[in-house]
C-alpha cells in the first residue's frame, strides 16, 4: 500500500469499521487489475467505482463504505495506475481503459453493474457505456472533468491552487504524492491527452440511464457545464449536492451514496 492510500483512508479509517473492503487481483481479459472490492451479500446490485486517472480509488473509499451498506462494490484501479511490486500495467488510453472494466464485468460473471465515474474517470465511463451498453446498467458522473474553461493545464493547475481553500487537504496531499510515484511528465501528458478531449460528443452515444452530480460548491465544475452535458446525455439527468465541494467521495459521501442510492432505486 502506497503512502498516498494510506493517507486517503486514514481520515475515515475509524468510521463504518463494521463494512469490509478488501484487495484483490480481478480478471480482466489477458491482464489483472488490482481492485477493493465489498463482501457480497445475496444477489445485492453491483456498483463499480472508476477514480480520476492515476489517482488512488482510496480516495473515493469512503463513498466506497457507504455503498457497501447496500450493493457490492468494486473499486478497480485504471490499467495505467501504479501498484507496489507491479508498477504500471499499461499506459492506457481511454479507450483501453473502458475495455478493461468491460472485461472485469465480463470476467466477474456479474449483473450488469451501475458505474460511477469521479472527474476524468468520467470519460472512462462515458467510454465502457458508449462502446458496451450491454454491460452498463446505469452511469453516474460525478463531477466530471474538464470543464471548458479549464481545457488547459495550466488553467486548471491555477484554479485547483485557489480551491484548496475551500476544500479538504488530504485530496490534494494525495494527488503530490501520486504525482511523486506516476512521475511529472507522465502525468502531466495524461492530464494533456484529458484535457483535449471533451465529454460533450461521447455522451451523445450514450443509450444508459445517467446521472450527471455536482456539489453546488464546487469551483471545478461550473452548473452550466453539468447542465449542458446532462442536456446532452439521451436519457440523462442532473443532481447538485447542497454544500458539496468538488472531492465529494471523499468529502461528502454521505451524501453522494444517497444520491447514487436514490438514482439506482429508481431504475
Amino acid at each position: 500500500m502506497t503512502l498516498a492510500t494510506r493517507l486517503a483512508r486514514r481520515h475515515h479509517a475509524a468510521r463504518d469499521d463494521t463494512i469490509v473492503l478488501e484487495g484483490k487481483w480481478l480478471k480482466a481479459g489477458d491482464r489483472r487489475v488490482h481492485a477493493q472490492v465489498s463482501r457480497p451479500a445475496g444477489r445485492r446490485q453491483c456498483v463499480l467505482l472508476v477514480p480520476g486517472d492515476i489517482l488512488t480509488p482510496a480516495l473515493d473509499q469512503p463513498l466506497a463504505v457507504r455503498l457497501a451498506r447496500d450493493f457490492h462494490v468494486l473499486a478497480p484501479d485504471l490499467p495505467s495506475r501504479y501498484h507496489p511490486g507491479h508498477g504500471p500495467l499499461a499506459p492506457a488510453t481511454v479507450a483501453d481503459s473502458a475495455r478493461t472494466l468491460a472485461a472485469i464485468i465480463d470476467d466477474a460473471g456479474i449483473e450488469p453493474p451501475v458505474v460511477v465515474g469521479t472527474g476524468f474517470g468520467c470519460h472512462v465511463v462515458a467510454a465502457l457505456a458508449a462502446t458496451r451498453p450491454d454491460a452498463v446498467r446505469a452511469a453516474v458522473l460525478q463531477a466530471p472533468m474538464p470543464d471548458p474553461a479549464l481545457r488547459r493545464a495550466p488553467a486548471l493547475l491555477r484554479r485547483s491552487l485557489r480551491c484548496m481553500r475551500h476544500e479538504p487537504l488530504t485530496p490534494y496531499l494525495v494527488a503530490v504524492l501520486e504525482l511523486g510515484v506516476h512521475g511529472l511528465r507522465r502525468a502531466a501528458e495524461t492530464l494533456a491527452r484529458l484535457c483535449d478531449r471533451g465529454l460533450e460528443e461521447t455522451l451523445r452515444a450514450v443509450p444508459v440511464p445517467t446521472l450527471v452530480v455536482r456539489g453546488a460548491c464546487d469551483r471545478l465544475v461550473s452548473r452550466g457545464w453539468a447542465m449542458d452535458l446532462a442536456s446532452r446525455l439521451p436519457r440523462g439527468w442532473l443532481q447538485e449536492i447542497p454544500g458539496a465541494p468538488h472531492a465529494m467521495g471523499y468529502a461528502a459521501p454521505d451524501a453522494l451514496a444517497a444520491a447514487v442510492h436514490e438514482f439506482a432505486h429508481q431504475l
